[in-house]
């Protein structure tokens, strides 16, 4: 269950991190919109799609545990994903 947590909030951080960082903050004045690192690239929807491609491919092979809902990780309305420890 612990490293199971540990994944769960590992990719968190990351999708959290991609957030923070796409960020475009705009202002009345066009010279103080503050732009974050990753708005002007396509490199945030890529490592996204990236993992999510990891996870929705990847296989533990036994027959048990066909996807990550049979561990308990399910995908919430905005992407992160979150453990029930009762499953």
């Amino acid at each position: 269950t612990s490293s199971l947590q540990e994944f769960v909030d590992a990719f968190n951080d990351v999708l959290s991190f991609v957030a923070e960082n796409d960020l475009v903050v705009p202002d009345d004045d066009a010279e103080n919109t503050v732009f974050g690192p990753l708005s002007s690239t396509s490199l945030d929807e890529s490592i996204i799609s990236t993992l999510r491609q990891a996870l929705s491919s990847a296989s533990g092979g036994s027959s048990s545990v066909g996807v990550f809902a049979d561990l308990g990780i399910t995908t919430q309305r905005d992407g992160t994903l979150k453990l029930d420890t009762d499953r």
